[in-house]
């Protein structure tokens, strides 16, 4: 969510749900596309972007947040969803922070990974530390597929786990037109 064009479901989500208010905390700026890029931050009614400084900026799974304990104590999320894979030093460092700053907050994690994936080195003492830590303080698992949700599984993760992808094609903006000539000409890509 550091770039505006994947705050969507976001967006639905406060349009769709009268009573709920959304902070979304992004990265400062984020290496995306090749590119560093800046997350602008939005104040809105019941949606607000709220960027912070990280240290390890754009790289997966090491980054963290710089200040993310006092926004916490501002906002007091009833729910704290964190969209990063639970073996993440991110994921790990969110999760241990909300439990010592809002301990009532109920804690949900995303993965998307549906590989048994082997670390090795370093990795392999910290990640599964961290993993089970994210495990130890969530009360629920968002699997982005059922592979996802197998993997979990046989992790050890014991609570509801949730299986709803989070990537779609927006129909409003990517839509076949009235030239059947174009319709045909249309090249698709899937992958990150």
């Amino acid at each position: 969510a550091a770039m505006p064009g994947y705050r969507g479901k976001y967006l639905r989500m406060v349009a769709r749900h009268a009573e709920v208010q959304v902070t979304v905390v992004t990265p400062h700026r984020w290496l995306e596309g090749s590119r560093w890029q800046r997350s602008p931050a939005t104040t809105g009614d019941r949606l607000r972007v709220c960027p912070l400084p990280v240290w390890a900026a754009g790289r997966q799974y090491v980054h963290g947040y710089l200040g993310l304990a006092p926004l916490l104590r501002r906002v007091r999320p009833h729910l704290l969803y964190v969209e990063e894979e639970p073996a993440s030093v991110v994921a790990c460092q969110v999760a241990g922070m909300a439990a010592r700053v809002c301990p009532k907050t109920a804690q949900v994690f995303f993965t998307w990974e549906n590989l048994r994936q082997s670390w090795t080195g370093i990795r392999r003492a910290l990640y599964p530390r961290f993993e089970q830590s994210v495990y130890a303080r969530s009360c629920a698992g968002i699997a982005g597929t059922g592979g996802a949700r197998e993997v979990l599984r046989a992790r050890g993760y014991a609570c509801p786990i949730f299986v709803a992808p989070q990537i779609g094609v927006d129909c409003t903006r990517f839509s076949p037109g009235s030239d059947s000539s174009r319709a045909e000409a249309l090249v698709g890509y899937v992958g990150r």
